[in-house]
């Protein structure tokens, strides 16, 4: 990963920069956020997705828990070339189906199947 780049560029990438409230320039994660209503942060997704903008070639995106996909729907978002391996953790849960098909579907939606390799693990 490109550190350096992805240090330098974060200012850019928020309204009021170093302020205890900030927001995303970009209206993208917000729109995800409130599509996907799992808690996750369009702070947080503008974050992932930029560090997936600094990858190298030879790198991949991984992520433990997806939940509905948010996260990672953020982090790949913009990026057909980016690749995931993600790692949901509770789907030994009571609903596991449900949860898994709503993901399933989220990433469909967003036409990101076919950039993740996805895993169910107990820890």
């Amino acid at each position: 990963m490109d550190f350096q780049g992805f240090l330098n560029g974060l200012a850019d990438l928020y309204e009021d920069w170093g302020e205890l409230q900030t927001t995303p320039r970009s209206p993208i994660f917000s729109e995800i956020s409130a599509q996907i209503q799992d808690g996750s942060d369009p702070k947080v997704l503008q974050l992932l997705n930029w560090a997936v903008s600094n990858l190298e070639d030879n790198e991949v995106y991984c992520q433990l828990g997806c939940q509905l996909g948010s996260n990672l729907i953020g982090a790949l978002s913009g990026h057909p070339e980016a690749l995931a391996y993600a790692v949901e953790t509770c789907l030994d849960a009571v609903g596991k189906e449900d949860r898994l098909e709503q993901l399933i579907s989220n990433l469909e939606s967003y036409r990101l199947t076919e950039q993740g390799f996805f895993l169910s693990s107990r820890f």
